[in-house]
């Protein structure tokens, strides 16, 4: 069988191959032996299980750790457009009630 193998495989051969084979398998080429040791076979089984409280860490952590926005920034960024939004409802209502006055 390793003869037919070998010759049909385009490695470069010595030209008495075919008489001295099985030396120059012995001397040139590896040969590994596979032996099964016990017929007792171990299978883990993993499953995927994510709760709510899972996701929802994930995605905040995720959320930190590669866009940079925490829950923190995100209540800055809610109280800088309530502020602008007080803002310029105080300077409206200062112009309706005819105070063009504002001192800023």
């Amino acid at each position: 069988m390793y003869k037919e193998v070998v010759a049909n495989s385009g490695i470069p051969l010595a030209a008495n191959w075919s008489e001295t084979w099985q030396t120059e398998m012995q001397n040139n080429y590896v040969a590994v032996d596979v032996v099964c040791i016990t017929t007792v076979v171990e299978t883990y089984t993993e499953s995927a299980s994510i709760t709510i409280v899972d996701l929802i860490s994930n995605v905040g952590g995720q959320t930190g750790l590669w866009i940079g926005i925490s829950f923190l920034s995100l209540m800055e960024i809610v109280e800088l457009f309530y502020r602008l939004i007080r803002y310029h409802w105080h300077i409206l209502r200062r112009r309706i009630r005819g105070e063009h006055d504002i001192n800023l």
